[in-house]
């Protein structure tokens, strides 16, 4: 599940994955590669009870590649449920 824009791909949320650091320096493998369980989250999300990134799940919930396709687009329960559920 991933989007693609002048020939790059991104993640449901739309970050770019391959402008971090953590992916540039094989720390993570990003979203898109891990299925929304990217390594540079993967303890907060096991602390959580989460199995994998909610805008990820969202998105694959609802069969979509990124948040912009959503009928439902933009949703309010996102930024509470990231920020509520990161900090």
């Amino acid at each position: 599940m991933c989007g693609y824009m002048n020939g790059v791909r991104y993640p449901p949320c739309g970050r770019l994955c391959d402008l971090c650091t953590a992916l540039e320096k094989g720390v993570c493998k990003g979203c898109i590669r891990s299925e929304g369980k990217p390594e540079v989250i993967r303890d907060t999300l096991r602390k959580l009870g989460l199995e994998s990134c909610p805008i990820w799940s969202c998105a694959e919930s609802r069969g979509v590649e990124h948040c912009g396709e959503c009928g439902e687009f933009p949703l309010r329960e996102v930024p509470q449920l990231v920020q509520s559920r990161t900090g």
